[in-house]
């Protein structure tokens, strides 16, 4: 049997499975931004270019082999100990600048083993060649490792990550790259027996899903997991806001609460910025009929309608949040259509709600499509003349160039909107609700929220490229 195609095969899927790894990685500290993709994409690029200068040279060279065992074991103990590194590396660069941060985490992360898969490619085809150099072995072998370059980016994206935590699947990895080392060499003793403790190496990954959970909260964990978009955190607490209690709270990427419950009163509404969202929208909406929602969290905001006896559908991307939501936030709610929150109102006939929802964050910001002009119009044309947009944004009110232009975006597409927050939060960062209408909103009377004003920012659309800076 000729082992090299099945060696190229087995490092080009890794390789490419390892890219789609390393933009899931990046995101929770940097977001699903177009910077996150580039700075992959291009690590990758420079890391597999130098790796193929490198290793063409060391294709000529006569301790080659030795070079090549340093290469596929330096490449398997990385992916193997990648879940605990990247925990401890990513949060050295939230200081920087966005673009230079993603980078810097990229480059730190990724450059070192896509380098050296890079420079063993050339050595491994070198002696393929060896009896028999001719363009269509040459082209075969190109076939070979572009088919696993292609199976390990949809295996990884579509089955992959989708239904299994990573540490697994850096654990299918390094199990790749194992099998790899094992048929290059089935017939050194010295390296076969070297295979013996690199074959723990599979199994470091796995200890990390049992790895320590800390928060500034000290939540202990309940349940973990990382999905396609987040790291999931199911965390209980003996005491929430200087209440002594049984509470639950889902956290995205151990960063903040997404959504809680009161487990001795699990109909309760928890967190002040829903219960302030519940209180504007009975205002201005008092008696609902229908209400749509992009953000299902942990169902708090629709078990609360569907309660009243009032229509309600959400969108939801993750689907394990949802399960999250039944398994362990007593949600017991149907309606609920997993799919970008936008492509789903779109398919909704015009007019069909009193209320519209936005509570979807990715990493710690609203999703850039959710912000667009484009996608405030959209909005405009589901609600009914009467009806009320509501978006819970996370920033300042004043100096923050994201909200600004955000507000001043829903300004293009509503003639009436406005801007609530938290009296005793001032300019800090808060929960801001704004509130835009067809009609006019009265004035509110809810004594802990204020109205706030906004400074005109940009008009965000489809065709930006990404957010605002803050500055």
């Amino acid at each position: 049997m000729n082992r090299i195609p099945i060696v190229l095969f087995l490092i080009s899927f890794v390789v490419m499975g390892f890219e789609m790894i390393a933009a899931r990685l990046l995101t929770p500290y940097f977001g699903s931004t177009i910077y996150t993709w580039g700075a992959v994409i291009s690590i990758f690029l420079l890391g597999s270019s130098v790796g193929y200068s490198v290793g063409g040279k060391m294709a000529d060279h006569r301790s080659k082999d030795r070079w090549l065992r340093i290469l596929l074991v330096t490449g398997l103990l990385w992916v193997s100990i990648l879940s605990y590194i990247s925990g401890y590396v990513l949060p050295l660069f939230s200081t920087l600048p966005e673009e230079f941060a993603v980078i810097a985490g990229a480059f730190t992360l990724f450059f070192l083993p896509n380098t050296a898969w890079g420079a063993v490619l050339p050595i491994i085809m070198k002696e393929g060649f060896v009896h028999n150099l001719s363009g269509r072995r040459i082209g075969y072998y190109h076939t070979v490792s572009a088919l696993g370059s292609v199976g390990g980016t949809i295996l990884t994206t579509f089955i992959l990550l989708p239904n299994i935590s990573l540490p697994i699947i850096l654990s299918i990895f390094t199990g790749c790259l194992l099998l790899a080392i094992a048929l290059l060499y089935r017939r050194s003793t010295q390296t076969m027996f070297l295979l013996i403790p690199l074959t723990a190496a599979i199994f470091i990954p796995l200890s990390y899903e049992n790895n320590a959970f800390a928060t500034e909260e000290k939540g202990r964990l309940t349940y973990k997991w990382a999905s396609p978009y987040h790291d999931l955190y199911v965390v209980e607490l003996p005491e929430y806001e200087g209440v002594k209690g049984n509470y639950r709270f889902l956290m995205f990427d151990s960063k903040s609460f997404q959504g809680g419950i009161d487990l001795d009163n699990p109909k309760s509404i928890l967190l002040t910025y829903i219960q302030d969202m519940v209180a504007l929208a009975t205002q201005y909406q008092p008696n609902p009929a229908s209400v749509f929602m992009i953000g299902h969290g942990v169902g708090t905001l629709a078990t609360h309608y569907q309660e009243n006896g009032v229509k309600t559908e959400s969108a939801e991307l993750d689907p394990k949040v949802l399960e999250i939501s039944r398994d362990y936030f007593h949600y017991a709610g149907e309606n609920v259509t997993i799919g970008d929150g936008r492509q789903v109102l779109k398919g909704k006939p015009s007019r069909s709600y009193n209320i519209i929802f936005v509570d979807a964050y990715q990493n710690d910001a609203i999703p850039f499509h959710l912000t667009t002009k484009e996608f405030f119009l959209s909005t405009h044309d589901k609600l009914t003349e009467d009806g009320i947009l509501m978006l819970n944004v996370v920033g300042r009110s004043k100096g923050d160039l994201v909200m600004n232009s955000i507000v001043r975006t829903v300004q293009e597409s509503y003639p009436y909107v406005k801007v609530f927050g938290r009296k005793e939060a001032g300019e800090q960062r808060q929960n801001l609700l704004v509130v835009a209408g067809k009609s006019p909103l009265p004035k509110e009377t809810i004594p802990a929220l204020q109205e706030v004003t906004i400074e005109a920012g940009e008009i965000i659309t489809d065709q930006a490229a990404t957010h605002p800076r803050l500055q």
